[in-house]
């Protein structure tokens, strides 16, 4: 009886070991959302020694990469799913519909590593794939980095433009978002602040405790009138309060209230 046991019990743990491709990543992007970055690298890396073709395994290791900062490596997995994508046989626009958003990642690894250039140059050819092949108009990723990576080189107008075309061609995302802040601060360093101030207001409707865009906000109301205001307070408070160690919120209430001569609260806030 012991001896049958024994059995079963081994036959049981066998069975539990032989996981499929698909279940090694599946668990793997379990893991990878609960932040168990450890965990979800060997499930991919299982899932990839398992079958070594498995685009969507290769991109989620990249995306790993880039969630822990190691971006070479990142953009070395990415390359090589926007290969096997290549010799990969998919419906009309799909293949397209894969190089695109594997070329934003890549493109996205670059502008963290500081490759700027590299990165406007594949978020373009990001963006080109989706428009013309695919026709997706819910994409602004590729817009979103180039913008950035235009920022980063100093120049606004080319950013500017970038950061108009990802918020047209988005309804909302976090690319949206950033676009929206980004652009917002570019028109009021040009003192359009009417029009900053609108973006402001655009993602506050969809993300009222927004930190950034509270701050920029407040900044906008000063750059229109050179006043301070109680609305301008208001916005900094509520800042501060969902994100308590942004610094710049605080530097900016403690200057809001000095200018208000509410001057037994600027101490707390400094």
């Amino acid at each position: 009886m012991k001896k049958l046991k024994m059995k079963s019990e081994i036959k049981t743990r066998k069975q539990l070991s032989l996981k499929t491709t698909q279940e090694y990543y599946e668990r793997g992007c379990r893991h990878f959302h609960t932040g168990e970055f450890s965990a979800a690298e060997a499930n991919y890396t299982k899932a990839i020694r398992m079958d070594n073709k498995f685009i969507n395994a290769r991109i989620q290791w990249g995306k790993l990469y880039a969630k822990t900062e190691k971006f070479d490596l990142a953009i070395d997995n990415f390359a090589e799913a926007r290969h096997l994508v290549s010799v990969t046989q998919f419906r009309h626009g799909e293949g397209s519909l894969y190089k695109a958003k594997i070329l934003c990642h890549i493109a996205d690894a670059q502008l963290a590593l500081g490759k700027f250039q590299e990165a406007i140059d594949t978020a373009d050819k990001s963006a080109f794939l989706m428009e013309e092949y695919t026709r997706e108009k819910d994409f602004a990723a590729s817009w979103c980095v180039q913008g950035m990576a235009w920022l980063k080189l100093g120049n606004d107008k080319n950013a500017s433009f970038c950061f108009i075309r990802a918020a047209a061609k988005c309804t909302y995302d976090s690319y949206y978002v950033n676009s929206l802040l980004e652009r917002s601060r570019i028109l009021r360093k040009s003192w359009k602040t009417k029009e900053a101030l609108e973006d402001c207001n655009d993602i506050l409707r969809h993300e009222p405790n927004h930190p950034e865009a509270l701050v920029e906000r407040s900044y906008c109301r000063y750059a229109e009138t050179f006043q301070s205001s109680d609305a301008d307070v208001e916005d900094l408070r509520r800042a501060v309060a969902i994100r308590p160690e942004y610094a710049e919120a605080w530097t900016n209430l403690a200057y809001c209230l000095s200018n208000l001569e509410r001057l037994e609260e600027v101490g707390e806030a400094a």
